[in-house]
């Protein structure tokens, strides 16, 4: 009888345990966190933090260390607070107006010691325009503003760049085949599905390093709000930021660099000390003889520290309305285990074994 008590007793104590354990971790806890997690996945590997989704999706293993840091990677980059959780400032960060352009760098300045990306500060391609005369033509134009309004700003944007390289490099106009195409577009807009612009908001516009084909190119998403006059989505500084990748410039870590990644709308557009040391390390200076050789490429790379980082080795930790939650992540899902919840199971599992030792005193 004893026996069957017990038995009884721990069917009845686990089943108001189950209860109040559900209630303490609803699915839709769960579920969001799951889509934060799949969208933060996306973005960090589309703009270069992690593998590229098709390699992680093959099966490439991908530890949660590796998330930990390019969120962390990620917020250095951008000049945010590094802690590596993916926090409010965090996201209303990935959320802003930017180019489509990855931010971090591959070979050759992929640190192969200890497998990481390195941010630098200006950064190029390694390639430029070797010809005196660069062509450029507005081919697609966009039906949010005039053409002229269009083609004024790209002008603009093509001299404030000028001004800082010798003259005798000159940009020309041209009604035939461009070196530099600029066009504006919506979704899959001829140039791969993974470059397709993602409507009104966050990617505005992408461009091709120097080269040949689509090299030097620069597209825009024609379902921004397209503005000369500061009433939408200011044209010539999106320009200014993609045409500097049209010369061969990439991202920037310096957060008011034209090149940082997100697009600073301030009123006029003017080139910070980074911008130009990056534009006249490919070209030179104004003045200067046009070299006939590659440059140098240099590395520099930033360091930030926090004395409240700890080093996580299985968990990965984000910060939900001011609340922490433990988040075990493995291979067959995501299990969330909540303060609340540890806190229900410790003092059930205490209850029921106080009550099964007095039912076997008895």
């Amino acid at each position: 009888m004893t026996f069957l008590a017990t038995i009884l007793l721990r069917c009845f104590l686990t089943m108001v345990f189950a209860r109040l354990y559900s209630r303490a971790a609803p699915l839709s806890t769960l579920a969001r966190f799951r889509k934060e997690t799949d969208h933060t996945w996306q973005f960090l590997s589309k703009f270069g933090y992690l593998p590229a989704m098709s390699d992680i999706q093959q099966g490439r293993l991908v530890s949660n260390d590796a998330l930990w840091t390019a969120i962390e990677e990620f917020q250095r980059f951008n000049g945010l607070k590094v802690t590596g959780i993916l926090n409010k400032e965090t996201q209303d960060k990935m959320d802003m107006p930017r180019c489509g352009l990855p931010d971090v760098l591959e070979s050759p300045f992929l640190d192969t010691d200890n497998n990481v990306h390195i941010p630098m500060a200006f950064s190029i391609y390694g390639d430029r325009w070797w010809i005196p005369t660069v062509t450029w033509k507005l081919s697609n134009t966009s039906t949010k503003l005039p053409e002229n309004d269009q083609l004024l700003a790209f002008k603009n944007a093509i001299a404030i760049w000028q001004r800082e390289i010798p003259k005798r490099i000159k940009f020309q106009p041209t009604s035939g085949h461009p070196d530099i195409e600029m066009s504006f577009g919506v979704g899959d807009h001829g140039d791969g599905v993974m470059s397709s612009f993602d409507g009104k908001g966050h990617v505005l516009a992408h461009a091709y390093r120097p080269g040949a084909g689509l090299g030097g190119d620069a597209h825009f998403d024609d379902e921004e709000e397209w503005s000369v006059n500061g009433t939408g989505t200011d044209l010539l500084t999106v320009a200014v930021h993609e045409l500097g990748h049209s010369l061969g410039l990439r991202h920037s870590d310096v957060p008011t660099a034209v090149m940082a990644p997100y697009y600073a709308f301030r009123g006029a557009v003017n080139l910070a000390p980074d911008d130009i040391r990056g534009i006249q390390a490919l070209y030179g200076r104004p003045g200067a003889k046009l070299s006939k050789t590659s440059p140098k490429l240099t590395k520099t790379s930033t360091t930030t520290t926090d004395n409240n980082i700890q080093v996580r080795t299985s968990e990965a930790t984000i910060e939900t309305n001011g609340l922490f939650e433990k988040i075990n992540v493995s291979s067959n899902g995501i299990e969330i285990m909540t303060a609340a919840m540890w806190t229900h199971f410790v003092l059930y599992q205490v209850l029921i074994q106080m009550c099964l030792y007095l039912l076997l005193m008895f």
